[in-house]
């Protein structure tokens, strides 16, 4: 739908005597984006599907609107912890019964669907989502009161009255382990019989519902993923020999693994040490008729499921045709790194599978070739890094807002209700870190980015054959096109954040992983080193790092900021040099590279030269009018998260503040018509709660739609919110 911002005042209603805005806040539209983890079909009900993600919550699938449905956007910031659920778990019994297994050691359980829950009383130490795993969260087929949830320690815990109360069985023995126990499976045919897969061990069984448990002799070992048959066969798949594995009616097992992928002697040495290097990391027996199996392999053998119609005697490549929803995904996208299959018991023809990006889903799995189809409507999960929506540029594109991101690059957004076309660029990049525009022509545009890889704790994988993945680029048509810079400022580095002149779009000012600040004035054939800075250190925490120290003057273009621990720096002669100010503001750093860190923010205003903020996180919001020279702390700000400026309302001079953090005591989004003295809440309401507290990493505010903001999260995607009677959809 196309979304027409009228600029009309908001009356709202009252509080305290202040106007209260009722904000309207929704997702923009750009398509999955992140890792999905794991998915449940329910047994009994057609059309019950659930996923779950390493970083953005649970959804449930409506078949009517072919669209997903949040089901945790409800946590708040402080619980942005939750976002990344351990595990989730139907009652094969009942189809409005699932549980959740979230991070701050809680169990909440949902007898509606996932549209209301109630934390049980299970209390005890959680993971994050684990990819590539069994659910270690399992129900009883037999008896919809037994619950079953195995602890990373190797502790199970038991329910036998659907989650009211819980006891600890004791821990399944074994070697001293890394990853403990990874799932379990109930067994359909015999009650009592459970397995659970440790990675190290093997496979233990329990005939007891969990009270006591076994370790299965000549089990394979490295299993990550079970299923278990009609008839009560147990399938495994996984790392070590053998990958694929299924359990005989005496106990022994028989080696599965496809031909292509085992390791034998007659391959050679490289082609072995690959082999014993992947994983397969999904497996699903056909529920109605067990010859049939799907299997899935991980990201280092990317864009193949196989099948077997004679219970794993054999197995065929299925052969896609792919139908893309989503306009800018790749071809490649499709099976990248699958983390889960599933038939559909309802319909075995139908299989789906989550992967690195999104869900995809064929009605008809044993058609040659079957078609592939990315079901990604409602699925928001991009991670957003920065932000612009400056005013409109003389020959305007009519663009809402630019966003960059982690993965992706980022996007040029001109319907916020439509996928855009295609990623920003070329050149594009995996990874966005910063992005600017020049204040006197918003046409000029640059960003830094990268191309490499980059694990869960920040470090860096590098592709061999990747010379120097760093880069920038230009654009003088509003993201149009875009044009490299002529050369880098250092050999091998990334690029992390970007300010250019408020009045000479070729000149523009770049920090660097290492810390260290170059200048252009020839649009980025040429830097100098301003030595006059000192050294942030980012050192290699790229987008983890929410450090945005550096801006330049919305109005003079000689005038460049920079906050670093305490200190507040000015440049006067275009970045050539920069002074440390004689005012005072609070010391804060970067926080621990493996958590979100501090986050600080330096923020200059459109049309008003010399007007700069710096936001502090817990050490508050402070305002400066005259170029940095001293500050005012806003007293009724006791955190700012995010913080930004936008357009005027209508009828006022002011522009307008947001600001993401706590303001008089209170959590939640806010804005001020007068410079911070008067607030209105415009958080998102409970009834329609958005993800906005998936930990928040940036907020822009439009230059060009009075009351327009953006929210940008990890993993959570972009969501915008606007008052409502400024917004109508047609």
């Amino acid at each position: 739908m196309k979304v027409i911002l009228l600029l009309l005042a908001c009356l709202g209603f009252m509080v305290n005597g202040t106007a209260q805005p009722v904000y309207n806040w929704k997702s923009v539209a750009i398509g999955g984006g992140s890792y999905v983890t794991g998915i449940l079909i329910h047994p009994m009900e057609k059309d019950v599907v659930y996923i779950k993600t390493d970083n953005g919550g649970v959804f449930r699938w409506n078949e009517a609107t072919k669209m997903w449905k949040p089901l945790t956007d409800f946590y708040t910031e402080s619980q942005r912890r939750n976002y990344s659920g351990q595990s989730f778990a139907i009652d094969p019994s009942d189809p409005d019964v699932l549980y959740i297994a979230v991070r701050d050691q809680t169990l909440l359980k949902s007898i509606d669907r996932g549209d209301t829950w109630t934390k049980t009383a299970l209390d005890v130490p959680m993971g994050a989502s684990l990819w590539w795993c069994t659910e270690p969260l399992k129900v009883d087929p037999f008896d919809s009161k037994v619950i079953i949830y195995v602890s990373q320690n190797r502790e199970i815990f038991k329910s036998v009255d659907g989650g009211e109360s819980w006891e600890s069985r004791g821990e399944i023995s074994g070697s001293e382990i890394e990853f403990g126990i990874l799932g379990i499976e109930f067994d359909p045919t015999e009650r009592g019989k459970v397995y659970a897969n440790s990675f190290e061990d093997g496979i233990y069984e329990s005939t007891d519902a969990g009270n006591t448990w076994n370790l299965l002799e000549g089990s394979p070992k490295g299993v990550l993923k079970m299923s278990l048959s009609k008839e009560g066969t147990l399938y495994t798949a996984g790392r070590a020999e053998p990958k694929v594995a299924k359990m005989n009616p005496d106990e022994t097992w028989s080696d599965l693994t496809p031909q292509k992928y085992k390791i034998t002697s007659d391959k050679p040495p490289s082609a072995r040490r690959a082999l014993a290097d992947f994983n397969f990391c999904g497996i699903d027996v056909n529920p109605q008729n067990s010859d049939h199996i799907v299997l899935s392999l991980d990201y280092k053998t990317p864009n193949k499921i196989l099948q077997s119609l004679n219970g794993g005697q054999s197995w065929t490549e299925v052969m896609p045709t792919l139908n893309h929803t989503v306009p800018w995904w790749p071809k490649a996208w499709w099976g990248g790194g699958v983390a889960d299959v599933k038939i559909n018991p309802h319909d075995p023809g139908q299989v789906w599978f989550v992967d690195f990006k999104g869900i995809w889903r064929t009605q008809d799995i044993l058609e040659e070739p079957s078609l592939w189809t990315n079901v990604c409507d409602g699925f928001e999960m991009i991670y957003l890094t920065c932000l612009i929506a400056p005013p409109a540029a003389a020959s305007s594109s009519g663009y809402m807002v630019m966003s960059c991101a982690a993965d992706v690059d980022g996007f040029t957004h001109y319907d916020l209700d439509s996928y855009p076309e295609r990623k920003n660029g070329p050149p594009s990049y995996q990874h966005t870190y910063g992005i600017d525009y020049c204040a006197s022509d918003p046409s000029y545009i640059v960003r830094v980015g990268e191309s490499r890889a980059i694990s869960s704790m920040g470090d860096f994988i590098v592709p061999e054959l990747d010379p120097n993945p760093f880069g920038g680029s230009i654009s003088t048509d509003e993201g149009r096109t875009w044009k490299a810079f002529g050369s880098l400022p250092i050999n091998y580095g990334m690029l992390t954040r970007v300010a250019i002149s408020a009045t000479d779009p070729d000149i523009f000012i770049v920090m660097t992983g290492e810390g260290s600040a170059y200048r252009t004035s020839d649009g980025g054939d040429s830097w100098q080193e301003i030595k006059t800075l000192p050294d942030i250190g980012f050192g290699g925490r790229g987008y983890w790092d929410n450090r945005y120290v550096l801006a330049a003057d919305r109005v003079n273009g000689q005038k460049f900021y920079y906050y670093h621990e305490g200190k507040f720096y000015r440049s006067t002669d275009a970045g050539k040099t920069f002074t440390p100010t004689a005012a005072s503001l609070p010391s804060v750093g970067a926080g621990d590279r493996r958590s979100r860190g501090i986050i600080t923010n330096v923020k200059a205003l459109t049309d008003m030269e010399g007007e700069v903020w710096v936001g502090l996180d817990k050490e508050g919001l402070y305002r400066s009018s005259n170029s940095g020279s001293s500050f005012s702390k806003i007293k009724s700000v006791d955190r700012v998260l995010l913080f930004d400026f936008g357009k005027p309302l209508k009828g006022m001079n002011n522009p307008v503040l947001y600001v993401y953090g706590t303001v008089e005591g209170k959590d939640g989004v806010f804005r001020s018509l007068d410079f911070g003295k008067k607030w209105q809440d415009i958080t998102p309401r409970p009834e329609n709660p958005v993800g906005i507290g998936s930990d928040p990493r940036c907020l822009e505010a439009s230059k060009q739609h009075a009351g327009l903001i953006f929210i940008g999260t990890n993993c959570r995607g972009l969501f915008y919110g606007v008052p409502e009677d400024y917004l109508k959809v047609r």
